[in-house]
């Protein structure tokens, strides 16, 4: 389990102004991205892969089936560095090679990390609790919620380089 840490968390503030409070928000995602990244180390290690490595199977999970160079542009590592992430991967089951059908210089990862138990035991708790906690919006608030989170990843992906 994660160790309790100190939360950023915001209260309406009749004072607010609203600078104050889009400033609030843009912290609050900020504390929310710190806790992402405490809780997938927490994964990674529970998984007994490294944390690039738990990195890249998110990512194939998000992508599906990709070249090993997308995946090395895609978390940001060396083609040789990718060669031995995915040899890790693979020989823990977390991914498995294919022949590229039109480049036979090339593969194709795939991921097969959503079929293992160990990866659905990891999540379940976190997945239950987000969904009591879904539970507590109406539709369209879920709906607002979804298309700022959307946003919020568009403008990460902008930044990532």
């Amino acid at each position: 389990k994660l160790n309790k840490r100190s939360c950023f968390c915001l209260t309406n503030n009749k004072k607010d102004n609203s600078k104050n409070s889009q400033q609030d928000l843009a912290l609050l995602v900020r504390s929310l991205g710190t806790r992402v990244t405490l809780y997938q180390q927490q994964i990674a290690e529970i998984l007994d892969v490294y944390t690039h490595d738990f990195t890249s199977i998110n990512v194939l999970s998000e992508t599906g089936a990709i070249t090993a160079g997308e995946l090395s542009k895609r978390v940001g590592l060396a083609t040789g560095s990718v060669t031995a992430l995915i040899d890790r991967l693979e020989k823990a089951g977390f991914v498995r090679r294919e022949k590229h059908p039109e480049d036979r210089r090339s593969i194709i990862v795939v991921p097969e990390s959503e079929e293992k138990k160990e990866v659905k035991e990891a999540y379940s708790q976190l997945n239950s609790k987000m969904l009591e906690l879904s539970n507590k919006y109406t539709d369209k608030e879920q709906e607002l919620i979804k298309s700022f989170l959307n946003d919020t990843v568009e403008i990460l992906d902008s930044e990532i380089q």
